[in-house]
């Protein structure tokens, strides 16, 4: 596969999955979407805010790529990727706890 037909697939398969949330979401209530009935506690609009936290990063490493620059570290000092993974995951757990689901869908 060339690279862009690669490209473009994997554009159209984020798009795919990104109406699938939708899809999936838009049979969700606001309380449904804020209630804390997922694994460890967390909600629907937790689980948004970390995907949306993820995608940023993705966003931010394309484009430092894009400029020929590095974007920033997030292993801090004496760090494996899992404990900076929990660490990344439970600071946005916390962030989203805060915001409201309005804030969240936007």
């Amino acid at each position: 596969m060339n690279a862009p037909n690669a490209r473009a697939d994997l554009l159209a398969r984020i798009r795919s999955e990104h109406t699938r949330l939708e899809a999936m979401l838009a049979r969700l209530s606001d309380d449904q979407m804020i209630q804390p009935a997922l694994d460890e506690g967390w909600s629907v609009k937790d689980l948004l805010a970390h995907i949306t936290w993820w995608e940023q990063r993705m966003l931010q490493l394309l484009q430092a790529a894009a400029r020929g620059e590095k974007a920033p570290a997030l292993l801090q000092p004496g760090e494996d990727w899992d404990v900076a993974i929990d660490r990344l995951n439970a600071a946005t757990l916390a962030a989203s706890r805060d915001q409201s689901l309005s804030d969240v869908r936007d």
